[in-house]
């Protein structure tokens, strides 16, 4: 269904997630979904809707890579070698 819409498997869970494809039925969120073949045509062939969709996953990874980006050095260093604090001064070590 991705290759129709134009779009990576990881892509369709992030339009999902924001209400912009729903699947059929009310599946739990482990289970695999299922979307009805002649809805995708429609959506393939609404270059309106493949805008705002493309617009809104690029939207998602610019805001994922600032969060990755945006985070102190020490909590780089922090996670790396799993120190038991870091503050955004410098690293201080806790004895406990």
């Amino acid at each position: 269904m991705g290759k129709l819409l134009g779009f990576t498997e990881n892509d369709i869970q992030i339009l999902m997630g924001v209400g912009k494809l729903t699947p059929l039925g009310d599946p739990a969120p482990n289970a695999p979904k299922w979307f009805a073949a002649v809805a995708m045509v429609r959506l393939a062939a609404d270059e309106d809707w493949l805008h705002r969709t493309t617009k809104e996953i690029a939207k998602h990874w610019r805001n994922k890579l600032k969060r990755r980006t945006n985070r102190p050095h020490c909590y780089v260093i922090h996670q790396r070698f799993r120190l038991p604090h870091c503050n955004i001064l410098g690293l201080t070590a806790l004895s406990e």
